[in-house]
């Protein structure tokens, strides 16, 4: 429970700190990759396993992959448990001990609220005549862990420019580049995309229906709205920065490289997958599909801005590293406490509150994929 030299609890879940906490456990570490080193923290708490523990120097390695320090097998484990039901039975309740309430917590009571699945988007070619997206949906469902069915995908744009020049929405091209489904699959199986005007102003939205094809992990669909004619005076017409969901992704130059990026996370899209909206946020007055329930607000925290504020230096120490993703992590997880200054610092999007997201943009900083503030 702690008392050795290494100061390490070797039941998992007693010290969330510094105890034990990768057990070489397949489902407590969750992995979507079946790689034990990915990821590198575990998914689940395996509350109250006793791991191997330290060799004859007295030293652990916490390590999933190191079975030897590590793994839970039945024979001390059910020893150990057994040693606890006997202390509670002959000592416990003569003492007036109870079991504590609602334990173990829940993991949404731990890490707020969980995205068991996340929507990317990146931008490929644009000019005066097209916008080609590159949209990556993960399932990494795991309460329980499930394959993802049929769900559908929504990219909203808006063609007033195209309204203005006496063309309509039948004028646009929706043309399919890339569908890793229909590529797996031979073609049995392929995203069904189509376009919908919902309002006269020219708000509109791409629906992508991706079809009852099982999958766990990642799957990518390209597209890009194309405006093949030319208006009476020979101009093309084509203006993305009025579009809802392109101004919520960002490009290349927009995060200062040179080439276009991989797809990165982003609210401008939404996704509907088992009857409710598991991702994003419409535009307002955007219409959900039937039967899908309106996605729950995310737990966050309020920020207060002061005078100088250092994007990503949660810990204060004047540098951004991986330090800082552990405090916030911390932070998040009720484990810890953060100062205004820290809250601040760790708003990294300026939303104005602080979630898991600014923990991801704060990790891509520190392994120089982008430079802080995150503009949006």
């Amino acid at each position: 429970m702690g008392n050795n030299p290494m100061g390490r609890s070797y039941i998992v879940g007693y010290d969330l700190e510094n105890g034990a906490c990768h057990p070489h456990h397949r489902a407590a570490h969750g992995s979507t990759t079946l790689n034990m080193d990915d990821p590198a923290d575990q998914v689940h708490v395996l509350w109250g396993a006793l791991v191997g523990g330290p060799d004859a120097m007295d030293w652990h390695r916490d390590e999933t992959k190191d079975y030897i320090y590590n793994e839970v097998a039945v024979d001390y484990n059910a020893g150990f448990v057994g040693a606890c039901a006997g202390l509670y039975k002959y000592y416990g309740k003569e003492a007036g001990d109870k079991p504590e309430e609602n334990f173990p917590p829940s993991e949404e009571s731990m890490k707020g609220k969980i995205e068991e699945y996340t929507v990317k988007a990146a931008v490929g070619q644009e000019d005066a005549r097209s916008t080609q997206v590159l949209i990556e949906v993960d399932n990494h469902a795991f309460l329980p862990p499930r394959y993802l069915g049929a769900f559908d995908i929504r990219y909203y744009f808006n063609i007033s420019e195209l309204l203005e020049s006496g063309l309509k929405l039948e004028d646009l091209e929706l043309r399919s580049d890339y569908d890793s489904i229909k590529s797996a699959t031979n073609g049995e199986y392929v995203v069904d995309a189509t376009l919908v005007q919902y309002t006269a102003a020219g708000d509109c939205y791409v629906n992508m229906h991706f079809p009852d094809y099982k999958f766990y992990g990642k799957e990518q669909f390209q597209f890009a709205l194309v405006n093949p004619t030319l208006t009476a005076d020979y101009k093309q017409v084509w203006d993305p920065t009025n579009d809802y969901s392109r101004k919520l992704i960002r490009t290349a130059d927009e995060i200062g490289k040179e080439l276009n990026i991989a797809p990165e996370l982003t609210d401008g899209l939404t996704m509907y997958a088992e009857g409710k909206q598991v991702w994003g946020e419409a535009p307002k007055g955007a219409p959900a599909p039937e039967n899908a329930d309106p996605v729950e607000t995310k737990p966050t925290t309020e920020v207060k801005t002061p005078n100088t504020v250092k994007y990503g230096d949660v810990n204060n120490d004047k540098t951004v590293d991986i330090m800082d993703v552990i405090v916030l992590n911390k932070y998040l997880l009720g484990l810890a406490d953060l100062k205004t200054e820290s809250q601040a610092n760790a708003d990294v999007d300026n939303s104005k509150k602080i979630d898991g997201q600014d923990s991801l943009y704060i990790l891509k900083c520190a392994l120089e994929m982008i430079t802080l503030p995150v503009k949006k």
